[in-house]
């Protein structure tokens, strides 16, 4: 076992844990078994999902809080201009 980890660069692999690993995968699981496990994954991939949701909403926000800026940026710009611009015609 040590001979493969080093030849793939595994250095820090347990080679005791693999083989605990591999043994535990040679005996038949009961129903329970496989149903908890199922639930496992379908947890791990919804907390996956949330995850990348919240992702994609900060990303969403900041693309609209910097909407948002820019059209007040030029509104404001708008705003003064047009009231510099009838101020000096007065």
């Amino acid at each position: 076992m040590g001979e493969i980890t080093e030849d793939f660069g595994l250095d820090n692999v347990d080679p005791v844990g693999i083989t605990e690993v591999l043994e535990s995968h040679s005996q038949p699981l009961s129903n329970e078994e496989l149903y908890d496990l199922a639930q496992q994954v379908t947890e791990q991939q919804k907390e996956d999902e949330d995850e990348e949701d919240r992702g994609t909403k900060a990303m969403q926000t900041k693309g609209l809080t910097d909407d948002l800026s820019a059209i007040y940026m030029a509104a404001e710009s708008y705003v003064i201009s047009t009231l510099t611009g009838k101020a000096a015609l007065q």
